[in-house]
C-alpha cells in the first residue's frame, strides 16, 4: 500500500511542478532579445515589417513579448517569416517615422544548450524519477 501512495504521489508532484520545469526549461533555452528599428510609412501604408538579428525561438510567433511604438499608435503583428527572419506590423499611422521596439525570444548561443536544450525537460523529469525509483529499490 506504501508503494501505491508513493507512486501516486510522485506522479501528482510531477504534475504540480511540470510548468515550472518547463518555464525554467525555456528559460535556459531562451534570450530574450530587445530590437529597435525606425520604420517610416508613407501616405496610404499602415504596414512595416522588421528584420530580426536573431530568429524567433522555435519559429514562434508567441515568443514576441512586447511590441512598442514611439508614437500615439498600437502596432498589430502580421506574419513571421522564418526564413528570412522578417516580422509584419499592421495597424501603423500613415505617413509617418517611429521607433519600433520589440522584446522577444531566441534560442541561446550557447553551445551545449543548444546541443542538450531539447532534452532538458526530459532529463529533468528523467533524473527525478531515477532517482525516487533507485531509493525505493534501495529502501526496500
Amino acid at each position: 500500500m506504501g508503494k501505491v501512495f508513493l507512486v501516486i504521489a510522485v506522479i501528482v508532484m510531477l504534475f504540480m511542478f511540470l510548468h515550472p520545469i518547463q518555464k525554467g526549461v525555456h528559460d535556459w533555452r531562451t534570450d530574450q532579445i530587445t530590437k529597435t528599428v525606425s520604420i517610416t510609412t508613407g501616405g496610404g501604408v499602415t504596414i512595416g515589417s522588421v528584420v530580426f538579428t536573431r530568429a524567433l525561438f522555435n519559429d514562434d510567433e508567441s515568443e514576441i513579448t512586447s511590441v512598442g511604438s514611439a508614437i500615439a499608435e498600437t502596432p498589430i503583428l502580421g506574419t513571421y517569416v522564418p526564413a528570412t527572419k522578417t516580422l509584419s506590423l499592421t495597424n501603423l499611422t500613415e505617413s509617418q517615422t517611429r521607433v519600433i521596439t520589440i522584446v522577444y525570444y531566441a534560442e541561446t548561443q550557447d553551445s551545449i544548450l543548444m546541443i542538450i536544450g531539447p532534452f532538458l525537460a526530459f532529463l529533468i523529469i528523467g533524473g527525478i524519477l531515477g532517482a525516487i525509483a533507485w531509493n525505493a529499490k534501495k529502501g526496500k
